[in-house]
């Protein structure tokens, strides 16, 4: 493990230690997420996640391998991460959109993702692949939580991934994952996803030449039409065609 990797999971241990018995009220976790048979446990929020972290890095897996390619016999176990972690903490038969009372969310976070490392690893998992966790747009959200494939910003992690209980930024809780998953002897694959673009993309106003406009007035081409005036797929020639 690198120095970078001992700092971020340093600086994740000291937050979860800060944490430590100050959320009041019942927090609702399922018991295969601390090893235990089944069922639903009581448990703190940050001790929890803790036991994961001192398992962890008490592991004494071989780091994966750098080997290009390497991941062509590999077991993964594909994570979204909103869902995956996410869970109906105070029980209230809601998960919430917004954080609980004392700054922990009930929809899945890095967090929480990070303290599920034993559980998938356990599975005989040895890849991880997330599907986006990049910065999501605000504008033309798709539902309350939005669309991870509405990317605002690919070069930073979507805030909501971050517990606003621990004070760390979502970048150091996903530096803070992937260097548990390397501790367990576990690769971390990462879904960009460069074709699509929130409406309010950084890059909008950074490189607008990227972008495909659609005048919002144009009809839609109907089903059998190849009049390129209206808006629809693209239309190829032939000779095109071949060549793609």
């Amino acid at each position: 493990m690198t120095d970078r990797e001992e700092n971020a999971l340093g600086r994740f241990k000291a937050a979860l230690e800060g944490a430590l018995g100050k959320f009041e009220g019942p927090y609702l976790i399922p018991g295969a997420w601390t090893g235990a048979p089944g069922g639903v446990v009581k448990a703190d929020p940050a001790g929890w996640v803790l036991e994961s972290l001192e398992k962890i890095l008490g592991s004494r897996e071989e780091p994966p391998s750098p080997e290009p390619g390497g991941t062509r016999k590999a077991a993964a176990y594909n994570l979204f991460v909103r869902l995956g972690a996410a869970w109906d903490h105070d029980g209230d038969g809601v998960t919430g959109a917004e954080p609980l009372e004392g700054g922990w969310r009930e929809t899945g976070t890095l967090v929480k993702a990070l303290g599920l490392l034993p559980y998938i690893r356990s599975l005989g998992c040895d890849t991880v692949h997330l599907l986006p966790v990049a910065a999501m747009g605000k504008c033309g959200r798709k539902g309350i939580l939005g669309s991870p494939y509405s990317v605002r910003d690919p070069y930073r992690v979507e805030e909501t991934l971050a517990e606003p209980a621990l004070g760390l930024g979502p970048e150091a809780c996903m530096e803070a994952f992937t260097a548990a998953a390397h501790r367990l002897g576990m690769r971390v694959v990462v879904e960009f996803v460069p074709r699509t673009a929130a409406p309010d993309s950084d890059w909008v106003a950074e490189h607008p030449e990227w972008f495909y406009w659609v005048d919002a007035d144009l009809p839609d081409r109907p089903e059998g039409s190849e009049d390129p005036g209206l808006y629809g797929p693209p239309l190829f020639p032939p000779g095109t065609l071949e060549v793609i």
